[in-house]
């Protein structure tokens, strides 16, 4: 079965990010089918560097990747961005209809963002194959609570359409939030709408050497462990990840030292916070390979992930950073008022929806305190391995792709 995949923030390993597809198509490929992915070079989450280095077309571990350059842009939030969406359909009905593409089986396309599924129903149409339609990220809902837009924005009505477009044109609906057929049911009315579940997982990762700033990291984490536990983050920092509620926490916690790894558009405003609270207990660093994680995260003692109260959040979440503190069986801290995430579904850490900040860092402490640690860790392994490698993901693609 030759197998398309659009994404236009599907990366492959050395980028940095969005590796989701990669590591389905690797076990697709052990199946016996082909995989092409169509991706953006131009995504604000990937390292600065890879364009210039990058072909338009490249087989990665026999994955092929088909890469369509777009508008270049530095943040989340630009005008260049939202015009670089438009710009990768143009260029990608270019490249199919006129590159001699391989005629696909089926056709995976996947959100965020959610606007290239108008070229998908049209080669969906073109090449009488079926349309999956996968949800990453609800959109337009999750830019409308975040960046507080109103029903009315023509913004938001614009991305409501497509979004109803998406789910009449598709013949199955992928989700990643376990809860997502509640909001499917409420945009389309319909019940009868087939919604599968297919989280985000954990691929193992071969070490690499590590690199010298990783190892000044190392010592210094190591030389702070000696008398406070490690609460480490590893991700984006964006408004999302709410992040600002772990410095408030930091500041009341005497017993934790903050460990935050990563990037994003928020991290010279918390960097900022940080300073005006003169919290000292708090070390950011920026982001690393993926690689160099496994000479990072041994050294926590537990994994934190914060979330804003919002109304999305009551469909699940499937942030990739769950599975990479579970796989090295760090219990996790969660903040917020979600539902369905493997803190819950596995039982492997401690859950806040708190919005105190005092009182969370007291329920912490606590929680470090009184914790059945090696059971948590316990839960956080097996669920990781059992239910969220990828080869169990993708036998799950592989059983609807023939329903």
């Amino acid at each position: 079965m030759n197998i398309w995949i659009i994404n236009q923030a599907a990366g492959k390993p050395s980028l940095g990010w969005g590796e989701r597809h990669y590591n389905l198509a690797l076990e697709f490929i052990k199946k016996g089918h082909d995989v092409t992915i169509f991706s953006s070079l131009n995504n604000h989450l990937f390292f600065d560097d890879v364009d210039k280095k990058t072909p338009r077309s490249e087989c990665v571990n026999g994955v092929n990747f088909c890469w369509i350059r777009t508008i270049q842009y530095k943040k989340s939030k630009s005008i260049k961005r939202i015009i670089g969406w438009f710009d990768f359909i143009l260029k990608l009905m270019w490249r199919v209809l006129f590159s001699h593409q391989q005629k696909p089986d089926k056709i995976i396309i996947s959100s965020s963002p959610i606007t290239p599924v108008l070229p998908a129903i049209v080669f969906k149409k073109l090449f009488s194959v079926e349309l999956i339609f996968e949800i990453r990220d609800i959109w337009p809902l999750s830019i409308q609570q975040l960046g507080n837009y109103t029903n009315k924005s023509p913004f938001i009505i614009a991305l409501s359409l497509i979004e109803k477009i998406a789910y009449k044109y598709s013949d199955k609906i992928v989700g990643v939030m376990k809860y997502g057929n509640q909001h499917v049911e409420k945009i389309t009315g319909d019940k009868s709408k087939s919604y599968y579940w297919v989280p985000n997982g954990y691929k193992e990762i071969e070490p690499e050497e590590v690199i010298s700033y990783v190892e000044d990291m190392r010592s210094e984490i190591t030389a702070i462990n000696k008398s406070k536990k490690i609460i480490g983050y590893i991700g984006t920092i964006g408004i999302a990840n709410n992040m600002d509620a772990v410095i408030e926490i930091a500041a009341y916690s005497e017993k934790c030292h903050f460990v935050l790894i990563g990037d994003g558009p928020e991290k010279e405003n918390l960097l900022k916070k940080i300073d005006d609270l003169s919290v000292s207990n708090v070390t950011v660093y920026n982001k690393v390979p993926k690689g160099q994680l496994n000479h990072i995260i041994p050294l926590f003692d537990f994994g934190i992930i914060s979330w804003k109260s919002l109304g999305i959040y009551e469909y699940g979440v499937s942030a990739n950073k769950y599975f990479d503190y579970m796989f090295f069986g760090k219990p996790i801290i969660r903040l917020g008022n979600v539902k369905g995430d493997p803190v819950e579904l596995y039982d492997c850490g401690f859950i806040s929806e708190c919005d105190d900040s005092k009182e969370n860092a007291q329920k912490i402490d606590d929680f470090i305190n009184e914790c059945d640690y090696d059971k948590l860790s316990e839960n956080a392994k097996y669920g990781v391995v059992e239910s969220h490698s990828f080869s169990v993901l993708a036998e799950k693609y592989q059983k609807l792709f023939y329903v």
